[in-house]
């Protein structure tokens, strides 16, 4: 098999995984927003299921036998980013157990019902149990994918790379000096003249985004309060429409997804 031959298969596998993938999001989205409270012990059984599914696709040998035979030619550099994230993807899960990646699914989705039942009555000791199996299940996750100064860096990892948490504690440190002074002056304004509170309504925001898969695309003139753009982002929730979180959380590569970039 040639490099362009192996990478063609990557990219057909890459494009079932992540359809699996957005089945989740949507399955997940449609708990939030349309599930009948008694409906979460079948959901939990479908999400494990995908996960698991997902999880056998992300691991097959043949993955890594595609990577080893494409990644020794010189790529363009959007194939050479695919053949990154796809290698990056390919050794992490290779390193967690598929029963802990379905337990995880089903768990997070049991967890969910309960802390929106706490949530509403304030009863935290609701929620502590299945938080702290879901905190052990984290720990063990991490102790699967390899961790060196602390043990949350092997999960922040997954969602921005080679962040640690040591440069976390840079940022918000330097973060702190700024911000705390700024709130203590928009606390003692608010006492001074109360902040008005609006409503922007799905109606009003009919002719803006969505724009595409990626989600909305703004075209607005003039400065635009920053508390619009959340709003826009969440549209579609108010109208029952389709999610764009669901959307978003769709992995965008070039040439992988099944759309133009």
């Amino acid at each position: 098999m040639n490099p362009q031959q192996a990478y063609d298969e990557l990219v057909q596998r890459s494009q079932e995984i992540f359809t699996i993938h957005s089945i989740e999001s949507l399955t997940s989205w449609d708990q939030q927003v349309n599930m009948p409270p008694k409906g979460v012990t079948h959901r939990a059984r479908m999400m494990a299921y995908l996960a698991q599914l997902g999880h056998q696709k992300s691991t097959d040998p043949r993955i890594g036998e595609l990577l080893a035979a494409a990644e020794g030619a010189t790529w363009p550099i959007g194939q050479a980013a695919n053949l990154r994230e796809w290698r990056r993807d390919y050794d992490q899960a290779t390193r967690l157990p598929e029963a802990l990646v379905t337990h995880r699914a089903g768990l997070i989705t049991r967890a969910n019902a309960i802390w929106q039942a706490a949530r509403a009555s304030s009863d935290f000791r609701a929620f502590a149990p299945i938080l702290g199996e879901i905190v052990a299940l984290c720990r063990d996750e991490a102790d699967c994918l390899g961790w060196q100064a602390e043990r949350y860096d092997a999960l922040l990892d997954r969602f921005e790379p080679d962040l640690t948490t040591a440069q976390c504690d840079a940022w918000f440190a330097e973060l702190r000096g700024a911000v705390a002074p700024l709130l203590q002056r928009i606390a003692a304004a608010a006492r001074q003249k109360p902040l008005s509170r609006g409503n922007l309504s799905p109606q009003s925001t009919a002719g803006i985004g969505p724009g595409g898969h990626r989600g909305p695309r703004l075209r607005l003139s003039g400065r635009t309060p920053g508390c619009v753009y959340p709003s826009l982002h969440h549209r579609p929730l108010l109208a029952r429409r389709a999610p764009d979180h669901a959307l978003q959380r769709q992995r965008s590569l070039p040439g992988v997804d099944g759309h133009d970039p």
